[in-house]
């Protein structure tokens, strides 16, 4: 057995070890940096019973984003608006409407972005300005009771 350890060899080789780990590392979180996202406010008149923050977005029933941030509106507090993160190549369109839509019998909703027409233009934010806004209601379920 050799006494002497090549001190240069085992330091080359945990660098380079460190630096495969790093890149790997990088390498699977370079699919979510890589996406981009459009904000939107979606503002509800119904209640949003069982939406919380981190809940889907769909469009045409395609999981496209999430709930960032609820609030009351501060000019109307019987108004709720829902802060989403929809992903920028979702044609959200000025005459998209939202609905929320249940989720099972468990109670948890999510919110349902309607198409829009073809020929509508598209809503996409503009810098300076806040979060364009989208029409919401209330679920089916909601309506009945």
């Amino acid at each position: 057995m050799e006494t002497k350890a090549n001190y240069v060899l085992i330091g080359a080789a945990t660098v380079a070890g460190a630096v495969l780990i790093m890149l790997f590392a990088m390498w699977m979180a370079s699919g979510e940096l890589n996406r981009s996202y459009h904000q939107y406010d979606i503002v509800f008149d119904d209640p949003v019973r069982g939406l919380t923050v981190g809940g889907e977005v769909r469009f045409n029933g395609i999981k496209v984003g999430e709930v960032e941030d609820l609030n009351i509106d501060p000019e109307n507090t019987n108004r709720v608006i829902a802060r989403v993160r929809v992903d920028a190549q979702v044609p959200v369109r000025a005459d998209t409407e939202a609905r929320l839509e249940p989720i099972g019998l468990t109670g948890v909703t999510l919110i349902q972005l309607s198409s829009g027409t073809p020929d509508a233009r598209l809503l996409r934010p503009t810098f300076g300005a806040g979060p364009p806004r989208i029409t919401g209601y209330g679920s089916q379920i909601d309506i009945l009771v």
